[in-house]
């Protein structure tokens, strides 16, 4: 007889005892309680080894207080006299998570064969690495992984290029997980890069993803210069970038830990470098001036770095390149700046500067707005960007109105924010747009 028949022998044992127990009384008619449960686990042993039930009949009056030990999913079935029982399970794994949790009640009718009583239960995996890799792969099909958990151990392995790893088993506590043998054509563009730092706990359903893009060599676009500062809530970036097909297509920035992990949480990507007419179209060598309106504390920025990848029409991507904030040099400086209406069809925005350092680069303009013109109405103005590239030098294009939003009466202020080469920026904003 093996476990499992001895375990059913136990049940039924235990049913007659009661059944006998009660027949000295009144002899009352005996129905049966079926507890099932339905677990949804990606592999069995996640949803543990022996579930404990606790049966007990409600008023005290018939005295039902018994616990059944049996596996994850076995169906029990106990013979019980009709009446109200507490029913609590026991024994399920911190990773799985049972959908009605706490003791529950079950009436056992009189006159009745079989009452049901189920248990849906949900078990996580403790942790999940994804990989996904966009262009053409490494020839050899994988890269490698490697998980160092807090008790000093490793587990290093491959991951094919487009998989998904499950691990159970692991040390509780910070753990270290890396990508490598990821080829020099390829980069690893998710938040974090190749390394990620995280956090096992018994609750498990942790998981870790990898978003590797891939290119030709020979056609891969590459950054020449890349600076960036911040203050007053505003990150502001200058750079030049080349492309052996002048087709740059768009660029991709982010605010990062020094290590790669970002600290707002995502990325920002802007496109517009190969528009026919933009200033950039079909040009091997492009300098872009911009501002990101981040909003953070300057003093949580402190010491930090911005990351900057391009990609061209093809979807190849550069290097990603990572530099320090910076703070050398002094801003621009505006000796004169006006933002006017030429009756209701033009913006003419005017601009004379100097850099104390000589190394005056361009400008960036953005409009406020009326409130839900490019995004839903918040109660405050909208902010929008003139294009992705900036200007280079001090002359800004006329802009032409009457067209959707660009209406006089829905401008209300013009930003312009002038750069150096170093990405030092002085933000200038005209509010009277009448004179």
């Amino acid at each position: 007889m093996d476990e499992r028949d001895h375990e059913v022998r136990l049940l039924w044992l235990l049913g007659a005892l009661l059944l006998s127990g009660c027949r000295e009384a009144a002899a009352p008619q005996v129905s049966y309680l079926a507890i099932i449960p339905t677990i949804l686990a990606p592999q069995s042993s996640v949803a543990g080894t022996r579930y404990h039930y606790r049966v007990r009949e409600l008023s005290g009056e018939i005295p039902i207080d018994t616990v059944v030990t049996t596996a994850p999913t076995d169906t029990v079935i106990l013979p019980l006299p009709p009446a109200t029982y507490a029913v609590a399970l026991d024994g399920v794994p911190p990773q799985c998570r049972v959908r009605e949790t706490g003791e529950r009640y079950v009436l056992i009718a009189a006159n009745t064969n079989t009452t049901a009583l189920r248990y849906f239960i949900v078990c996580q995996t403790q942790l999940v690495i994804t990989v996904a890799t966009d262009g053409p792969p490494n020839s050899g099909g994988s890269y490698v992984y490697r998980i160092a958990t807090a008790d000093g151990r490793e587990r290093i392995g491959l991951v094919h290029t487009a998989d998904t790893l499950a691990f159970e088993g692991l040390a509780l506590g910070p753990a270290t997980i890396d990508l490598a043998a990821v080829p020099a054509r390829c980069v690893v563009v998710s938040n974090g890069g190749n390394e990620r730092t995280v956090q096992l706990d018994s609750a498990g359903g942790l998981e870790v993803a990898f978003l590797v893009r891939c290119g030709d060599p020979i056609h891969r676009p590459r950054v020449l210069s890349f600076k960036a500062t911040y203050h007053d809530g505003i990150a502001g970036v200058v750079f030049s970038g080349t492309d052996p097909d002048r087709d740059l297509e768009r660029y991709t920035w982010d605010l990062t830990d020094c290590h790669r992990t970002s600290l707002t949480g995502a990325s920002s990507t802007r496109g517009g470098l190969s528009d026919q007419g933009s200033r950039t179209y079909n040009r091997d060598t492009v300098t872009v001036v911009t501002v990101f309106d981040i909003g953070l504390p300057d003093s949580s920025v402190s010491g930090k770095c911005a990351a900057l990848w391009l990609t061209d029409t093809q979807g190849n991507p550069s290097e990603i390149i990572e530099v320090p904030l910076g703070d050398a040099g002094q801003p621009p400086i505006a000796s004169f700046f006006n933002a006017h209406l030429i009756g209701v069809d033009v913006l003419r925005t005017e601009l004379t500067t100097s850099d104390p350092d000589g190394d005056f680069v361009g400008t960036y303009m953005q409009l406020r707005l009326r409130d839900g013109m490019v995004r839903p109405p918040d109660g405050q103005p909208d902010i929008a960007y003139r294009g992705s590239l900036g200007y280079l030098g001090s002359e800004i294009p006329d802009l032409l109105l009457g067209t959707g939003v660009l209406t006089y009466d829905n401008i209300y202020a013009v930003i312009v924010y002038i750069f150096d080469a170093q990405g030092n920026f002085t933000r200038l904003e005209d509010t009277d747009l009448f004179h």
